[in-house]
């Protein structure tokens, strides 16, 4: 049921575009829903679920809306009214956000929000005076349905000097600082009920008060010298050695010293795929503190073309939504964007984000049209030896392989650099259209040096016969690689592995504590073995971050 609504999707979206009525009162989502519903049941004759139809309301809302627009702008151009009714079109989007915010706000709020500092909110600014005061009402009415209200406290006996201790001594357990004595009697200046304590016996229980706080000390474990020398370098340990003969070299330790930039040159290989094939990630730019825009690159793999397109819902020019959809929602839509586009898709590859591989990708869109979604290798960031616990703990978290994602990681640079070079700070819509259409239409190095001569990412992508010459060139590239001797690494040979860095724990060595052996291959990557993080592990890696030993 769900595959035939949205292998119709084209249908369905034009019968409920000529249904709705923008004018109306009743919301746009509960107008579209219905007719959903409707078309379904009438002409597709099929029962579909009520989340169903909320998923393909959220997908599609945006290009139900510009079609419903576009009637409608017809319909007003003939009598004369387009500007005022586009106005207000924009207005009403505005209404329903505000809304919606200030509803939440019932349930997120501990303590009910006024009506001055309501009409102060950012949001509510736009807004006229008589829909200010019917939301707020609307809200109040809610607030005291969800809140009743409650008896007045009575006025609290004043606190002893004790209690006022032992509740600061609780509050403040994460500052981290003892008080002075000095700064001890600033605190404690207007507080009453001391008794006859002296103010020194009262700061003595404060500082026996604060080292019993949880997090107040540091427990070390109990740690042994190896008897190791803690430097390498010959001359050191020479020194070292006549000061303290006891003292021995480690022996049969590998070498911390890895080749990274001469196997980038000899072994990485150039990516290429098959027709189709388009390499996304989600690009993120903040206009304030937690407030992003959101933007879904896409760029093909062979060619080079590039798509962009904005993830949250535009309320006016100048306004858009923080997260008023779910995460796969938003993804789905903008990709259904780049689709009408003209963007042609039968491949991706992505990294692990939620929304690109989830459930509700893969059934209710990618299998109704055909696309084959590939998440990428990972790899973790930091490895440790043994005797690091605490790191071996934290340095969980993988990132996607670099060559696995370059293509994508690169443009996006590529984006911010044009940004930047245009004296730009904030990448509008409007801006990123402009950025994506110069990077289509302007010569691509890379593929300039595949092809023979100077070629853009458009002259590419509208050129197959172009296109498979270039991926030729690339194949016979990568099989020369492949065909040094040196590239191949028979199973069973130990290696060293190049190592990660974590940005947020140290990286003492390059290469990856403990021993690693290759044990085969697998999609032009090698499979390697070895202890990681305390854990035996297996993982694909390429050629240029091993080194047989």
């Amino acid at each position: 049921m769900t595959e035939t609504l949205f292998n119709n999707t084209k249908w369905v979206n034009n019968y409920v575009a000529t249904k709705i009525v923008l004018s109306s009162s009743i919301s746009f989502e509960e107008q579209m829903k219905y007719y959903i519903k409707h078309y379904c049941e009438k002409y597709l004759k099929v029962n579909v679920d009520d989340q169903t139809i909320y998923n393909y309301y959220v997908i599609n809302y945006e290009l139900i809306m510009d079609e419903a627009m576009e009637i409608e702008r017809k319909k007003r151009e003939e009598m004369g009214e387009i500007m005022s009714w586009e106005n207000e079109i924009a207005y009403k989007k505005i209404l329903e956000h505000v809304r919606k915010e200030m509803m939440k706000k019932v349930y997120k709020n501990q303590k009910k929000v006024e009506k001055e500092t309501a009409f102060d909110y950012v949001m509510m600014r736009p807004l006229r005076d008589e829909d200010k005061e019917k939301i707020y009402e609307e809200y109040k009415e809610l607030w005291y349905k969800e809140h009743p209200e409650e008896e007045k406290p009575k006025k609290p006996k004043e606190k002893s000097f004790k209690e006022r201790l032992d509740e600061y001594v609780i509050l403040h357990n994460g500052d981290n600082e003892l008080l002075t004595f000095e700064d001890f009697e600033k605190l404690t200046a207007g507080w009453k009920k001391r008794g006859k304590k002296s103010l020194e016996s009262w700061y003595k229980e404060y500082q026996d008060k604060y080292f019993q706080q949880p997090g107040a000390t540091i427990e070390i474990p109990n740690v042994e010298l190896t008897g190791l020398f803690g430097f390498k370098g010959k001359d050191k340990i020479k020194a070292l050695k006549l000061l303290n003969p006891e003292l021995k070299e480690e022996k049969g330790k590998i070498t911390s010293s890895f080749p990274l930039k001469e196997n980038i040159k000899r072994f990485q290989l150039h990516r290429v795929a098959e027709r189709n094939t388009w390499m996304i990630d989600l690009m993120e730019i903040y206009i304030k503190k937690k407030q992003p825009l959101k933007y879904l690159i896409a760029i093909n793999v062979n060619t080079k073309y590039l798509y962009a397109q904005i993830l949250n819902v535009m309320l006016s020019k100048t306004e858009f939504s923080k997260d008023e959809l779910k995460a796969t929602m938003s993804y789905l839509r903008a990709l259904q964007k780049l689709i009408d586009k003209g963007m042609k898709v039968e491949h991706l590859i992505g990294d692990g984000e939620g929304a690109f591989n989830s459930k509700l990708a893969r059934e209710s869109f990618y299998n109704s049209r055909g696309i084959d979604f590939k998440p990428v290798a990972r790899q973790p960031k930091g490895a440790y030896p043994d005797f690091m616990k605490y790191e071996q703990k934290k340095a969980k978290k993988t990132e996607p392989l670099h060559s696995s994602l370059g293509i994508v990681d690169r443009v996006i640079r590529t984006i911010r650099d044009m940004a930047y070079n245009m004296n730009i700070g904030v990448i509008t819509p409007e801006v990123m259209d402009e950025i994506v259409n110069q990077y289509n239409n302007a010569p691509h190095r890379g593929l300039s040096k595949w092809a023979g001569f100077s070629v853009t990412p458009k002259m590419v992508n509208d050129d197959p016969e172009l296109e498979n010459y270039i991926v030729r060139r690339i194949l016979q590239a990568n099989w020369e690689i492949k065909n040094n001797v040196e590239f191949n690494i028979n199973d069973g040979v130990n290696v060293k592995v190049y190592n990660m860095t974590d940005n947020k724990l140290k990286r003492r060595s390059v290469i990856r504590p403990g021993e690693f052996k290759v044990i085969g291959k697998k999609n032009g990557l090698y499979e390697v073995e070895g202890k990681l993080n305390g854990k035996n592990t297996t993982q694909l890696l390429p050629r240029y971050l091993l080194d047989p030993i």
